[in-house]
């Protein structure tokens, strides 16, 4: 059952990078070592197992910080303009 989650949490943390690279300020309120614990609105049973994931990786020391995501935008394609060019 853990492999749904697994797919969604690589999903969710490529989306939380690329989140962090195109907005550095909400990186610098992380605090240095910290486990990000990725909680989505509406999915218990993600949120208790990332939470549950989180917790069994976790040093001693280290803060959670916990990330609440409303939901995901569809994904989109980034072509500009694409020309379709047919040869027989």
């Amino acid at each position: 059952m853990a492999e749904p989650f697994e797919q969604r949490h690589a999903t969710l943390i490529r989306e939380f990078n690329e989140y962090l690279f195109e907005h550095p300020e909400f990186t610098e309120r992380i605090p240095p070592g910290a486990v990000v614990v990725l909680q989505v609105a509406d999915d218990p049973e993600y949120n208790a197992w990332s939470r549950a994931l989180a917790e069994a990786n976790r040093e001693p020391g280290r803060s959670f910080v916990y990330v609440h995501i409303e939901t995901l935008a569809p994904r989109r394609s980034r072509l500009v303009n694409p020309q379709l060019h047919i040869v027989r």
